[in-house]
């Protein structure tokens, strides 16, 4: 079934959004009934542009990791190539790890609120150390945190040159081959690390205080700054697609960036862009703060890039031609199982897809991992 797009001047929003229904007149002006769940759309939005049209795949949301596994505001995820998942148990300043049998350690304590995460192909794992601005490393047969990159202080906070770098609330990790990109929230940028030598520099931003949406080319710079005209605004989370190609979750600018860094070096905005004018509840045709950022199994025919919407508290899908969809969550914060609109998380954060295709996701402030598969 196709909706057609309804004008805001047209009438009132008193807005049941969220609440249940059996048909679209019980959901009032800018509402369609969908899988029994009053969803607003928005001005000018019809139901195919929100992702929750009939032709929509059906993802149904169930919990991975309950309270009880003592979880405090979890954010990044990794998956090594065994299926074991990697949790930073962010509130509790350590790694967790969950093996593909369901077993739950453990890794490293005393980091100070860890995000972003990393699993080499020969079993290091690197961490984003965030409250102490550098990057830290366990080596694989390891239960030790190593400075990687960095200064470890939590006044580290300027940003200096290479070989002895500073960050500035180091949050997202990539691997490409053997160079280790990081997002800097301080800093606005995106900087790299050689771990061969622990060389590096930045590849794009403009450093702290600037904000906007620009792409463009970007480099493999030596030097703290960067001449690119890329800037971002809060790139909270990277992930790499394969050695060349990354995708970042540029929060605060509300938009999805692909990093291409070979041949050349380029930054494109990929999906919708710029943080939407209207309240969070109306915003499910955008992205409302994405804080992670996953590629699906076969993104090499898909192009299909899922994203944790923080700001509409659900998990979303990209496509090659940009086009956004809705995957699980209705857009109100809260705690529920179930398929597509029905299941509910709480400022959701990072994500990973492991070898079957299913999506882990960091529901933060539920404290609970969720687990999301195609409904049968």
């Amino acid at each position: 079934m196709l909706f057609t797009s309804i004008l805001l001047s047209a009438c009132t929003l008193s807005s049941p959004f969220g609440t249940q229904c059996l048909s679209d007149q019980n959901c009032g002006c800018a509402n369609c009934c969908i899988s029994h769940r009053c969803a607003m759309l928005g001005p000018n939005v019809t139901n195919e542009d929100a992702g929750v049209d009939a032709g929509t795949p059906s993802w149904r949301v169930t919990t991975y990791l309950d309270v009880d596994a003592g979880l405090a505001a979890p954010t990044g995820l990794a998956i090594d190539s065994a299926d074991n998942l990697y949790i930073s148990d962010t509130n509790n300043n350590c790694i967790r790890k969950v093996t593909a049998a369901g077993v739950l350690s453990t890794v490293v304590c005393g980091l100070n609120g860890p995000s972003g995460l990393a699993v080499a192909p020969n079993g290091d794992l690197y961490i984003a150390d965030t409250g102490n601005h550098c990057v830290k490393v366990v080596r694989a047969g390891s239960s030790t945190a190593a400075v990687f990159s960095g200064t470890c202080s939590t006044n580290a906070m300027a940003c200096a040159d290479f070989p002895t770098p500073m960050f500035g609330f180091p949050s997202g990790l990539a691997l490409g081959g053997t160079t280790l990109l990081v997002t800097d929230l301080t800093h606005n940028g995106v900087r790299w690390v050689s771990t061969a030598d622990g060389l590096g520099g930045t590849l794009a931003g403009k450093g702290p205080g600037t904000v906007g949406h620009s792409d463009g080319s970007c480099s493999f710079g030596t030097t703290c700054g960067s001449q690119s005209p890329v800037t971002f605004n809060g790139p909270f989370a990277i992930t790499a697609a394969d050695d060349t190609t990354f995708f970042i979750a540029d929060s605060r600018n509300c938009a999805l960036r692909k990093l291409t860094a070979s041949p050349g070096c380029s930054v494109l905005t990929v999906g919708p862009r710029d943080c939407p004018s209207l309240i969070p509840e109306q915003n499910m045709s955008q992205l409302l703060y994405p804080t992670g950022v996953a590629v699906a199994r076969d993104w090499a025919s898909s192009g299909v890039v899922y994203a944790t919407d923080r700001g509409n508290h659900r998990v979303a899908a990209i496509d090659g031609e940009g086009r956004l969809t809705n995957v699980a969550g209705n857009g109100a914060k809260g705690y529920a199982d179930g398929v597509g609109l029905d299941a509910a998380f709480d400022d959701p954060d990072g994500i990973v897809v492991d070898s079957r295709g299913r999506l882990f996701v960091a529901d933060s402030a539920n404290h609970r991992i969720r687990m999301v598969v195609r409904a049968p």
